[in-house]
């Protein structure tokens, strides 16, 4: 019995030290996992996983953990996750809802609560900006001891394809 115990010990605390792994080395997995065009996979993972992700002492950068994880710069760049499989970019008054690939759904300027559609520039401009609030979090993570790109890739590349 004290056996069989043992066991279901060492299995249980292996399968937390792989998930742990898997979280807190997310960002860098996704950069170097293969992705189909336009996928931004560390962008995604920097924003779901922030809580187990190494974040140096940065001073353009505040991070609220309380209920939705939010992300904000000197510039109010603010991105935030919105349920399991959405978020939420604003910038200069306009609010953009992403699906879990960050592709956006719509947008609306906050002023006067007006929905539009954004054209393919300004798709870019969205982009580019959230990878410049996100870019000092990407930089800092490194490669971690016990590398399980195998593992990450495969439960994360259907969404990435």
């Amino acid at each position: 019995m004290r056996k069989i115990l043992t066991r279901i010990w060492i299995i249980i605390i292996a399968v937390f030290l792989v998930y742990y792994n898997i979280k807190a080395n997310s960002v860098y997995y996704a950069k170097n996992m293969p992705r189909g065009a336009g996928q931004h996979p560390e962008l995604v993972m920097a924003i779901i996983n922030l809580k187990y992700l190494y974040i140096s002492d940065t001073n353009d950068l505040s991070f609220d953990f309380d209920g939705n994880v939010s992300i904000t710069n000197r510039q109010n760049l603010i991105i935030s996750t919105s349920g399991d499989t959405e978020f939420i970019f604003a910038d200069n008054g306009i609010s953009y809802l992403l699906n879990k690939n960050l592709n956006i759904i719509d947008a609306t300027e906050m002023s006067i609560l007006r929905s539009y559609k954004v054209d393919f520039n300004e798709e870019k401009t969205v982009m580019f900006n959230i990878r410049k609030l996100l870019q000092p979090i990407i930089d800092n993570q490194k490669k971690p001891l016990i590398n399980l790109q195998w593992l990450f890739n495969l439960i994360y590349q259907d969404q990435f394809k």
